[in-house]
């Protein structure tokens, strides 16, 4: 499909993106066996996904992403004041639509840089590791898929007329994850569950168009 533009024509253009970069986590509280668990922290990591997009308009570019977040220690205490620790680890998919702000070429006389806001939706899977607790039983992890929210902004620097350097902001919102409420001693009981994940996420990346 070809459009025809004011400054000529324009053609819908494949890209591939690669991205890293750190997630700063928020502290998820929740319930378990013993009440409600106070203090949990989760820890901040580093990610990297894969994607691949269109630039649907001059100004509009939609892509699906696929990212990984390596395993998060949950530390805290449960209901009864004892030490709680796991881990929960992170897979997610989500399809972005993207805002270019072209107009910026004319205030900065230039087309290096290319700032954008974005926001997407998609699935998240969160999967826990065992939850150890002191003087306690050890509850087995599970996994919970999740809808999964975004907002993005950024900036795109044209590297050459095919690769451009993509630097970003993203608050995305992996959903609630939890344990199987089967413990180390054979007894099942009420199964731990945490509030909503949310990380900021600041990455690095590439986009390639072909």
């Amino acid at each position: 499909k070809v459009a025809d533009a004011t400054a000529g024509e324009f053609k819908m253009t494949p890209y591939i993106r690669i991205d890293a970069g750190y997630a700063l986590l928020n502290d998820a509280t929740g319930s378990g066996r013993n009440g409600t668990n106070r203090a949990t922290t989760i820890q901040n990591t580093g990610f990297a996904g894969v994607g691949f997009g269109y630039q649907l308009e001059e100004n509009v570019r939609m892509d699906g992403t696929f990212t990984y977040r390596a395993g998060m220690e949950i530390d805290g205490k449960d209901g009864a004041s004892r030490t709680v620790s796991g881990q929960v680890n992170s897979v997610s998919a989500m399809l972005n639509l993207y805002y270019d702000f072209n107009q910026a070429h004319d205030w900065l006389g230039s087309k290096t840089f290319t700032p954008y806001v974005g926001a997407g939706a998609g699935i998240s899977m969160l999967k826990t590791d065992s939850l150890n607790t002191t003087s306690g039983p050890t509850e087995r992890g599970t996994e919970v898929y999740n809808l999964a929210y975004a907002a993005m902004a950024g900036m795109g620097v044209s590297i050459t007329e095919k690769l451009t350097a993509d630097f970003g902001y993203r608050f995305i919102n992996l959903g609630q994850f939890e344990q199987d409420g089967s413990f180390s001693t054979g007894i099942t009981g009420a199964a731990t569950k945490f509030d909503d994940l949310m990380a900021h996420e600041f990455h690095a990346g590439l986009r390639l168009a072909f």
